[in-house]
């Protein structure tokens, strides 16, 4: 049972909607904007593309987001006001990313705001993971009870695909290829219990043209698998040749 500290609801900048303030675990998602994302797709996907699949992806994470929103405070970090605004129609509270430095301060900002507010545990959830179901951030949460960190890793790059802290500064954060690595390597210096699980949903993230195919091929119904299923499909295979080929359990 999630209980309030009494001088929770008074603190911070951002003030908290009034049916958020029982909430004790919030759940960060970063966006850039969607005219930088996804350049690594450039050769499979146009501008144009590329945006229409940030925000598609971005909507399949708060719909699963959303289905628990009794259980938590969801709070998008960008500089993109189109986003903000999908994001608003979800009911997530949004901190505009003013820095737009990468999506490690945009967390690092987020996480010790929330913690100045009276969160005790963030989880930090990518806007590419399209697979995600609630059931798998449900399971996330709970697994977490008693642990001070719990990681969720890439099956591609070695990185950090979701991340649960308590509290929510317990780690200096960083992001990028080979992050999960580093996230382990400094929670061994905390001495705070830490799991490792993997969930097919997040182990996914968007990042190269092989990762479409793999959407593709999930039988996960998505608002991104239906935008993929619009483009010309040959784009596509000629890059399953040299990358991996999809999870089997995708």
């Amino acid at each position: 049972v999630i209980r309030p500290r009494p001088e929770f609801a008074s603190q911070g900048s951002l003030e908290l909607k009034s049916e958020t303030r029982m909430q004790l675990l919030v759940t960060i998602v970063p966006v850039k904007r969607c005219s930088l994302a996804k350049q690594r797709l450039s050769a499979v996907l146009n501008a144009d593309e590329r945006s229409v699949l940030t925000t598609t992806m971005f909507h399949d994470v708060m719909r699963a987001i959303k289905a628990l929103r009794s259980d938590t405070h969801p709070l998008v970090v960008t500089a993109d006001d189109d986003v903000a605004a999908i994001a608003r129609g979800y009911g997530a509270e949004v901190m505009p990313d003013r820095w737009e430095e990468g999506i490690t301060r945009a967390v690092l900002e987020a996480t010790t705001a929330m913690s100045d507010r009276g969160f005790d545990t963030a989880m930090i959830i990518p806007a590419d993971v399209p697979l995600v179901l609630p059931s798998e951030l449900r399971d996330l949460v709970q697994t977490h009870a008693n642990c001070g960190i719990t990681i969720v890793p890439s099956d591609s790059d070695q990185g950090t695909n979701a991340i649960i802290a308590s509290p929510p500064t317990a780690i200096t954060f960083s992001y990028g290829p080979n992050s999960f690595v580093r996230h382990l390597n400094q929670v061994r210096q905390t001495g705070l219990r830490t799991q490792v699980i993997h969930l097919p949903g997040l182990n996914l993230d968007v990042d190269r043209p092989s990762d479409l195919v793999r959407v593709l091929a999930s039988e996960r119904s998505t608002w991104t698998k239906a935008f993929l299923s619009t483009l010309d499909r040959k784009r596509l295979d000629p890059c399953l040749a040299c990358e991996m080929p999809p999870l089997p359990w995708l």
